[in-house]
């Protein structure tokens, strides 16, 4: 999927051993990121991350999707 052109954003919501070389694939293939929480696993994780960040400057960022109950109000 990340060798096809397409969008510019990926959000990956996998199990947790799988974020960080999920997340330097898309940063390689040139993408934008939103990962879940975790972002990564070990400090070398987030270096490999931020050093791959900065050759190919793109967003990355580490969050949390929560769905709310159908009909709940912000």
């Amino acid at each position: 999927m990340l060798g096809q052109a397409g969008d510019g954003a990926v959000l990956i919501g996998t199990r947790n051993h799988l974020h960080a070389p999920m997340v330097l694939a898309a940063l390689k293939s040139g993408r934008h990121v939103f990962v879940e929480k975790p972002l990564c696993l070990s400090r070398t994780e987030l270096k490999q991350i931020e050093r791959q960040s900065r050759i190919i400057p793109r967003v990355c960022r580490s969050g949390l999707i929560v769905a709310s109950p159908r009909g709940a109000s912000s």
